[in-house]
Order: C-alpha cells, then sequence, then structure tokens
C-alpha cells in the first residue's frame, strides 16, 4: 500500500476511522507516509483527516466530503504543497479555509462559504477553474474584491438558488475564457464590463431570468461587435434542464409574451 498512487472509494466516501484496528484492517499503518499517492478521493472531512493528510505529502488531487455536515469546519490544507485538484461537498466553512498556492482547480458543491471568504480563493495565483453548485453563500450579492481572479479561465455557478447580484469588472477576471450560469434563478444581470474580456469563448446561461439573459446577449454583441463573427464567443442560451421549475418557465412565458404584444396607443 505504500507504493499505492491512486484510491478511489467505492461508495462516494472513503471513511478512514484513524484508529490502530481501522488502518490495518485497509492496509495502512499510522507511521509509514504514502509518498507516491497522488489521488485520494473521497475522505471524509472529520476533524481527524489532517493526522492522514500530513502523510501525503505528493497528493495531487483530493476529494472530501462531511456525511454528517454538523458542524461549521477550518479547513485547513495549506501543506499539501503538491496540491493542484480540489472537490469539497457537504462541508460547512464559515469557520475558515487555508488552501496551497498550488492549487489549480476548485470544485465545491453543496457547502456552505460566505462571499467574503471567497477573497481566500483569489490569492490562489495559479487557481484556473473554479466551479460552485448548490452553495449557501450566506447573503445574495458578491462584490468581486479588487485583486479579483487573475489567472482563472473557467468559472461556473450551478444551482445558486439565493445568488442575485454579481458585481464585477473586467479587470479581476481578465483571462476569463468560459463562464457557465445554471440554474441561478434570481440573478438579475451579468456584469455588463464583461463585454471587454479579451479572452471569453463561451457564455452559457441556462435557466436564468430575463434581465440575466438581456445582459448576457448585451455581452455577446458587444463582443461581436468588437471581435467579429469569427472571433466573437459561443453563446448558449437555454431554458432550466429537466425537472422543468414550473414558476420559472411561466414567468419568462408571460415575460416574453408582453415583449411581442402590440403597444395600445391613446
Amino acid at each position: 500500500m505504500v507504493k499505492l498512487r491512486h484510491l478511489y472509494s467505492k461508495d462516494g466516501v472513503f471513511e478512514y476511522h484513524f484508529s490502530s484496528e481501522a488502518t490495518t484492517r485497509v492496509g495502512f499503518d499510522q507511521t509509514s507516509k504514502l509518498d507516491s499517492l497522488q489521488t485520494l478521493h473521497t475522505i471524509c472531512a472529520c476533524k481527524d483527516c489532517r493526522s492522514f493528510l500530513v502523510r501525503t505529502p505528493n497528493l495531487k488531487k483530493l476529494g472530501l466530503e462531511d456525511k454528517f455536515n454538523d458542524f461549521p469546519i477550518f479547513l485547513d490544507l495549506e501543506f499539501l504543497k503538491c496540491l493542484e485538484t480540489l472537490s469539497l461537498r457537504c462541508i460547512t466553512l464559515t469557520a475558515g479555509l487555508k488552501l496551497p498556492l498550488t492549487v489549480k482547480r476548485l470544485a465545491s458543491d453543496w457547502t456552505s462559504l460566505k462571499w467574503e471568504k471567497l477573497s481566500i480563493l483569489q490569492n490562489l495565483s495559479s487557481l484556473e477553474v473554479l466551479k460552485f453548485k448548490a452553495i449557501a453563500t450566506e447573503g445574495p450579492v458578491w462584490n468581486t474584491s479588487e485583486e479579483g481572479f487573475p489567472q482563472l479561465k473557467y468559472l461556473s455557478f450551478v444551482d445558486m438558488d439565493d445568488f442575485e447580484e454579481w458585481n464585477a469588472s473586467e479587470d479581476q477576471f481578465l483571462r476569463l475564457e468560459v463562464l457557465v450560469l445554471e440554474g441561478c434563478k434570481k440573478l438579475e444581470r451579468i456584469p455588463i464590463d464583461f463585454a471587454n474580456l479579451s479572452e471569453l469563448r463561451e457564455i452559457k446561461l441556462v435557466g436564468g431570468p430575463r434581465f440575466a439573459e438581456e445582459s448576457v446577449r448585451e455581452i455577446y454583441e458587444e463582443q461581436r461587435n468588437r471581435k467579429g463573427d469569427d472571433d466573437c464567443p459561443n453563446l448558449i442560451v437555454k431554458p432550466p434542464t429537466p425537472p422543468y421549475d414550473v414558476e420559472w418557465v411561466a414567468s419568462t412565458f408571460l415575460e416574453r409574451l408582453d415583449r411581442t404584444r402590440p403597444k395600445r396607443h391613446n
């Protein structure tokens, strides 16, 4: 087991309990380093997981999940100096988060994270991919701080029910290539400054409200006017994925019907 490079759990969560009996049963002892281990997906994010992770100095890919999601945790992974890909699921991170600067890809599903804590992620100089799904952000407004995400290329928000307002400028996302917004039913607009992003290649909006769709199309038209048809970003606008949100479909239909209805003149 010391030569093990990749470990994936069969049922989604590797429940490592860190006792002598448990370590013997799965083939680990409590003293040896696992220098060859590069992938560990998924381990239970209990309070004692650090005692195991410190023995994986060359770990590059890690998945963490809190099966019970009982208490906020302070997640400190700064000691994993080779970590490049991190997946977090069902973890309450309101107590804090520390990550190594080597992280390039971060996915967070069903976690709790305050908007202001995202400034921690902005310090990750290598971060290129950031994916959020069903995040409880404890507030509807994201005011992206001045430092921004200088290396970020891919950004996605999926099923962010409380996400209503996003204030940002192109200077904060200079290298952004792909923007995905799916199931953000309350998001009012996409930052219009994104029309000036020179690297933007694709915008995908699924199930967004009318105002968000209008801002996406406005950004697309600005990009097309500047770059031409061949170099403008790919625009994808779709209704919600099944099962459909009846309220969203009804409101969107009425909005579009109102726009196409002839105006009456007095």
